[in-house]
């Protein structure tokens, strides 16, 4: 990191700089009074969005949903060149870039803020609990600022002493983490829950199920029981901050992750693929 400002010295509102620590939504913004509003996170490696493009797509579909106006690419990279000059990172190490959409009053509201990466550990504790996705709700599969779920699932995780929680849908199938997508293997072969799942389209899981095919790794989209979760012997995490997260131990049975070549594989390809946009 530079010696100038943090990476949230700055944010961008509707295009004006202004101090993050500056009051920026008004009280009676629908993303507050409805939760009505979407968001994107996108790492940035030395100072350069991966799969932006991929971000604002999946954006644009959420917003259509929401009668709400996605940015477009170019707007998008005007906007985080613009930030990422002001608070110094063009030549910084890796970061995280967060796009919101908030309801706004009268009209949306958009926002950019950058922020150091959270840290993952190398690999992930999971638990599985009451957590349930409605698959067929209207915000399935798409970053609403509703994520009051969430925020409880994260805070019983850590009660837990679990770095991750797997959910199910109404129909008892895994979906997902509350911050990532998953992958098992059960009897050999991999596996990932489908779209129709109700999981989110992850951007990461989308790169990865197609570099599984390229380095021929087989990996299925279809229906997992929770039931047969208990013979996964194998299973990773993907979320474009975490990148692809080996599993260690899933409600504290420990699994064969690390000793399991296609997932080193997988890392590596994903790791070239990100030094190839660079």
């Amino acid at each position: 990191m530079s010696n100038g400002p943090s990476p949230t010295s700055f944010i961008l509102r509707n295009g004006e700089l202004i101090p993050a620590q500056e009051p920026s939504v008004l009280l009676g913004d629908a993303a507050i009074v409805q939760g009505h509003g979407l968001f994107e996170t996108i790492k940035v490696y030395a100072g350069k969005p991966f799969a932006l493009q991929e971000h604002l797509e999946r954006m644009a579909e959420g917003c259509e949903r929401l009668a709400l106006t996605a940015p477009s690419f170019d707007a998008a990279t005007e906007s985080i060149e613009k930030l990422a000059r002001a608070n110094e990172m063009i030549s910084a190490g890796n970061c995280r870039v967060r796009i919101t959409i908030t309801g706004g009053l009268a009209n949306p509201v958009v926002f950019y803020e950058t922020s150091d990466c959270p840290e993952h550990p190398e690999t992930a504790k999971v638990m599985t609990g009451p957590f349930i996705r409605n698959e067929r709700s209207l915000l399935a599969g798409i970053k609403t600022l509703s994520y009051g779920e969430n925020a409880v699932a994260a805070q019983l995780t850590r009660q837990a002493g679990a770095t991750e929680a797997l959910w199910s849908n109404t129909q008892d199938e895994l979906c997902e983490g509350t911050w990532s997508n998953v992958f098992v293997r059960i009897n050999g072969e991999w596996m990932t829950p489908p779209l129709t799942s109700g999981c989110l389209p992850g951007v990461t899981r989308e790169k990865i199920l197609i570099l599984a095919r390229k380095i021929g790794i087989e990996i299925k989209e279809t229906e997992i029981n929770m039931v047969s979760l208990e013979t996964v012997d194998a299973a990773f995490l993907t979320s474009s901050i975490r990148e692809i997260q080996p599993i260690f131990s899933l409600d504290g049975r420990t699994l064969r992750s690390m000793e399991i070549s296609e997932i080193a594989s997988l890392k590596d390809a994903y790791s070239a693929l990100v030094a190839s946009s660079l």
